[in-house]
């Protein structure tokens, strides 16, 4: 028998419907944005479709009497079922880059195969049951076995930390869609073995020996269930506290971090800086004093808090939990104040999920994004209002209209949507006082019969335009630099490049560069020629320690407009050039490249690298070479940081500023605040640094001695700090940091 005659035996228009209907559903979700061709995501979608229409198909079916018309039914029909999308996805994937192909076959033989299978006997399983009874016994039967599975996986997305989940049809939800490290673990396929115990209940029906079977079924279903936190399919609150174990309360946020992660000294310091951060961002939300008390969970690592809770590079909140979730967190960070603010503006809002909604459904992500970026304001060289103010000159902002949609956010690129809405947040609340953002933030609505149009325009004529006039070609260029990139899930590969990139790096890091060059050719061709990504060529030189592949890489790029027109880009390439140079023994051709590089507008680590190094190959002494090994990181040299401390024991080297300046920082690296602050603080104008390293040595200072709650020295020290930086953006944080000395001394009188 075809499967042409199978499917229409009987005439059974009901299957067939839900046949075509799937089929459509399924084409139209793998032509949206980011869902195109084989992956987790695609995987995911059609997982969710499989979720109602396999059971259905299952239901309508026509199943002979036997066990192998059973297992016929049961194939042909997840074939038919899995096939339209795979198919489908299989010729997208012709002109879409399939750049891991076996992990994106592996999540969708894991999760829609897998899941259509078990869809499938389901239904029939439940047309089995009901047979004799009206058809709406099957339909009151599935809704419950699809309220029961859908509403367990909500109600644990709810109640608890993880944002990930396994389900047994729609298969594996990662979380947070920026977060891209998604891979097939072992936790996905120890779920699917758990749920295969089903099977044998399925099939009771058609089976002897049913009492044997249904025990077994039922052993192997409960003994997954009651280990699923051991085998990491569905980590419990109590597991992630356990781990957590290293516990200070504050007076308004309390801190659990991991014990092997953490020091006793660096949670109690990440617990005066939230209670700082909570009173800061209460009061910008027009509270008197935190109306919650908040609970910070701080994994160790981005691969714990993947492996405890999902979202392992994304940091989040759950506002109706009053809890946030940060990895790999330090008392500068401002991703902690980000999510406080997150989770202390739930207490506006009175929804279950205590963030804007539209339709009580969709999190509308502008305003919630857009409240909590405007509190932070903290972005780099530039305000949000600078860097909105560029995009407007550039043509590349998103509209509001688009960023405060339920789904229009997630359509533009992170940072950019992140930026843009902050900037109007902040302007809003600026205009009209805060109790008019509190309304916003409540209800949607702007109040007043104000539309978001005359808004729009109100904002960038009053705040936009204005701060673009004071800012120059550079902070455009920046602009350009930052934010002219698509959103996340639209990019080529999102979620394997990081291992292509590894993959590609590999046979350089073991000196054999031929080897490397063909496959960062094939990547950077997959990406588009993505200017990020042509330098990989250039990193793989320096990963082999070929100083001549390096200057080769880096002439090459000189000769692409893309990346000489992107600041940040061009200066690490030059930098990388100069080290070559370096090695080479040409210290004067390195110095003239460094030094036409304007370091005013770079980011501030990469401008101190650069800095620095230029000043050592200006002065040169004996020491200075060594240093600049050390800098460079010139094949061969093996310097670290014992030997950074051997250095600074030397005679003659004990006062070098470019010394106790760099020792200060692998102090600080360490944990070893107090030294590296005597250090920093030690480095006084009449050291000679550059204004940059200076600036840097007030600040660092000032920091580490607030740490320690020396209230006049570092109040001191980060009041030099801010006469020696220039950049707006910049001044933000060292004025934070002198808030946060008021706050603690006010704390302590």
């Amino acid at each position: 028998m075809t499967i042409t005659a199978w499917l229409q035996r009987r005439r059974n228009w009901p299957f067939l419907g839900i046949i075509l209907f799937h089929g459509l559903l399924c084409l139209w979700a793998l032509e949206q944005p980011g869902l195109q061709g084989l992956g987790y995501l695609s995987s995911f979608a059609i997982g969710v479709v499989l979720v109602f229409t396999a059971p259905l198909a299952g239901f309508f079916v026509d199943v002979g009497s036997g066990l192998r018309s059973l297992v016929r039914a049961i194939l042909v029909t997840s074939l038919v079922l899995f096939g339209i999308p795979f198919v489908y996805a299989l010729v997208q994937s012709a002109w879409i880059p399939l750049c891991n192909g076996q992990r994106a076959l592996g999540f969708w033989f894991l999760g829609p195969f897998f899941g259509v299978v078990f869809g499938v006997s389901l239904g029939i399983c439940v047309r089995r049951i009901v047979t004799g009874r009206s058809l709406w016994w099957g339909g009151v039967i599935g809704l419950m076995l699809l309220f029961m599975t859908v509403g367990y996986h909500l109600y644990r997305l709810y109640t608890e930390p993880s944002v990930f989940f396994y389900h047994p049809i729609a298969g594996y939800f990662a979380g947070p869609i920026y977060d891209l490290r998604v891979t097939i673990g072992a936790g996905y396929v120890l779920h699917r073995i758990w749920w295969c115990g089903a099977f044998f209940l399925f099939f009771l029906p058609w089976c002897r020996h049913r009492r044997i079977w249904a025990g077994i079924g039922m052993a192997w279903l409960l003994v997954g269930f009651g280990m699923k936190s051991q085998l990491g399919i569905d980590p419990g609150r109590s597991s992630i506290m356990k781990t957590l174990g290293r516990v200070q309360a504050g007076a308004h946020v309390t801190v659990y971090a991991d014990r092997l992660g953490y020091t006793d000294e660096e949670v109690e310091l990440l617990s005066r800086v939230l209670d700082f951060h909570a009173v800061e961002v209460s009061q910008w939300l027009g509270f008197s004093e935190p109306p919650r008390q908040v609970d910070a969970l701080i994994f160790r690592d981005a691969r714990q808090k993947k492996r405890l809770m999902g979202a392992g590079r994304t940091e989040i909140a759950k506002p109706w939990l009053h809890e946030i979730y940060v990895g790999a967190a330090n008392a500068q960070d401002p991703v902690l104040r980000h999510e406080l603010a997150h989770a202390i503006a739930g207490a506006l809002v009175s929804s279950p999920l205590e963030v804007p909604t539209s339709m009580a459904i969709w999190p509308r992500m502008g305003l919630i994004e857009g409240l909590a970026t405007a509190a932070t304001w903290e972005s780099g060289a530039l305000t949000p209002h600078g860097w909105s103010a560029m995009m407007e000159e550039l043509g590349i902002r998103p509209s509001l209209r688009s960023l405060l949609s339920p789904t229009g956010f997630y359509g533009a690129y992170g940072p950019t949507a992140y930026t843009v809405s902050a900037s109007f947040m902040y302007w809003y609340r600026d205009q009209f006082g805060v109790e008019a953002l509190r309304r916003l933030y409540r209800t949607g609505g702007f109040g007043g019969g104000q539309s978001l149009e005359t808004l729009e325009a109100r904002w960038v004529e009053e705040c936009l335009k204005p701060e673009s006039e004071e800012l120059g070609t550079g902070a455009r260029r920046l602009a350009q630099e930052r934010f002219q990139r698509r959103a996340v899930y639209q990019r080529p590969c999102a979620f394997d490049l990081e291992d292509k990139v590894k993959a590609a790096l590999r046979p350089a890091r073991s000196g054999e560069l031929e080897s490397a060059y063909p496959k960062v050719d094939r990547l950077i061709s997959v990406v588009g020629g993505d200017p990020q990504f042509r330098v990989l060529k250039l990193r793989a030189a320096r990963l082999a320690g070929d100083g001549v592949a390096m200057i080769d890489a880096a002439a090459e790029l000189e000769r692409v407009d893309d990346v000489r027109s992107r600041p940040n880009l061009w200066a690490r390439v030059v930098q990388d050039r100069a080290d070559a140079l370096w090695w080479m023994d040409l210290p004067e051709a390195a110095y003239l490249l460094l030094d036409e590089v304007d370091t005013s507008l770079l980011d501030r680590p990469l401008a101190r690298s650069i800095t620095i190094r230029r000043a050592l190959l200006q002065r040169l002494n004996r020491l200075d070479r060594v240093l600049l090994d050390f800098l460079s990181a010139r094949p061969g040299a093996n310097l670290g940081f014992q030997w950074m401390v051997a250095l600074n024991q030397t005679e003659g080297m004990r006062s070098d500023p470019f010394v106790l300046y760099l020792l200060a920082f692998q102090l600080e690296r360490r944990g070893l605040w107090v030294q590296a602050a005597t250090l920093f603080c030690g480095l006084d104008p009449s050291a000679g640094l550059p204004r940059i390293l200076q600036r840097e040595a007030y600040y660092r200072c000032g920091r580490l001695l607030a740490y320690s709650d020396d209230f006049d020295q570092a109040e001191m020290a980060l009041k030099h700090a801010l006469t020696q930086e220039d950049l707006a953006g910049e001044r933000l944080i060292i004025a934070r940091w002198l808030r946060y000395v008021a706050y603690r001394r006010s704390y302590h009188k």
